[in-house]
């Protein structure tokens, strides 16, 4: 968690000559439970929410660079995006973002539920970052006794933002 916050500062430097797109808004919102008693407290979230996508963005050309390269071809050729039937996420209905990030496509693309709840990054289950994924949501205070989250409320905390395979 402190390595996100410190990228996040150094994200903050890198991307405010982005322009902004069209998901920022919903994504980078601040979860209605937190109350933002000042300003900075947005900022701060936008800025770790552009941590978040760096590090899965790394952890998909690291863990995944056949299926990048397959659904940028298709996105470049204008094609329907297709991987490899022998991919892990063949049946998925993978997609890229407008960040270039894998997401997974299906049923709810007309929910009104928020974009990352519709479409989830994908995180390989071997990476480090999974690793700290699951452990944040498991450590995440649940009811009246803070005591860590179960395996089914872990898995749910966790496909709230994330896809993990096989997890």
């Amino acid at each position: 968690y402190a390595l996100i916050l410190w990228a996040a500062d150094i994200i903050k430097e890198l991307l405010q000559k982005r322009a902004p797109t069209k998901d920022d808004a919903e994504e980078d919102a601040v979860p209605r439970m937190i109350v933002q008693p000042h300003r900075k407290l947005g900022a701060q979230w936008r800025y770790r929410r552009q941590a978040e996508r760096h590090f899965v963005r790394e952890m998909q050309e690291e863990y995944y660079p056949e299926e990048l390269r397959k659904l940028r071809q298709c996105e470049k050729d204008g094609r329907h995006p297709k991987v490899n039937y022998k991919s892990s996420l063949s049946g998925l209905q993978p997609f890229l973002d407008e960040r270039g990030i894998i997401r997974i496509g299906g049923r709810l693309h007309s929910a009104p539920i928020g974009y990352s709840k519709r479409h989830p990054m994908v995180v390989h289950h071997r990476s480090l970052l999974a690793q700290r994924i699951i452990r944040q949501a498991h450590e995440t205070p649940v009811g009246e006794n803070n005591l860590h989250a179960i395996h089914s409320t872990t898995i749910a905390l966790t496909r709230n933002r994330f896809y993990i395979p096989r997890v």
